[in-house]
């Protein structure tokens, strides 16, 4: 069973802005071809349709089954945090749950990344933090996969100013970016981080 999220035009046919538009929700997933059966539930759009949707600039999906249905009351759930993950994390591509597990984890588990972020940057003070740029560092390291030269080009910094705030994290925390098991912490640390300041809309678990 699929779900899917749009965001629907507000008026006209231009491509509404970001800020004209609020996602809606969309089901999935009937077998033989059956024509989408469409209504709206809790004031997102909803369906149940036999095929998946695809690559949509204006729609966030999620995506869990196939399933009967008999079934979904079961489905629906998954579904739902697909599509929760699919808006967190920006997706414009179909989500199924085992696709992205590590990211539903983040955008549902509220503790577990309050734990993680307290672990990775509760060491160091606000203008600590805002003086080295420490997540931006760490989040461009991550993202370029510890490569200290492709993180200082991102920066426009020197390299040994990267190596100076990563001693400084790894000293003040324990961590070491050379173990994968505390370089997939801070991965969860900083995507908690990321969707708790921007405010992003969030499943249940992050309200």
């Amino acid at each position: 069973m699929p779900v899917q999220r749009h965001e629907e035009e507000t008026s006209g046919t231009r491509p509404p802005d970001p800020g004209d538009r609020e996602p809606r929700l969309v089901l999935g997933g009937m077998p033989g071809g059956i024509p989408p059966l469409v209504d709206r539930l809790a004031g997102d759009l909803t369906a149940i349709t036999s095929r998946v949707p695809g690559r949509d600039a204006a729609a966030y999906v999620g995506v869990a089954g196939p399933a009967r249905l008999t079934e979904l009351a079961r489905v629906f759930p998954l579904a739902t945090r697909a599509l929760e993950t699919a808006v967190a994390f920006d997706l414009r591509s179909p989500v199924r749950p085992e696709d992205r597990p590590l990211e539903l984890a983040v955008t549902h588990d509220r503790m577990i990344g309050a734990i993680a972020e307290r672990r990775c940057l509760g060491p160091f003070g606000a203008a600590e933090e805002r003086r080295l740029m420490l997540a931006e560092t760490l989040s461009a390291m991550v993202e370029t996969d510890l490569n200290v030269q492709a993180t200082a080009s991102r920066l426009h910094v020197h390299p040994n100013t990267v190596r100076y705030r990563v001693r400084r994290f790894e000293e003040a925390t324990g961590l070491r970016l050379t173990r994968s098991r505390d370089t997939f912490l801070l991965w969860w640390a900083l995507e908690h981080r990321r969707m708790r300041t921007a405010g992003t809309r969030r499943g249940p678990g992050l309200q």
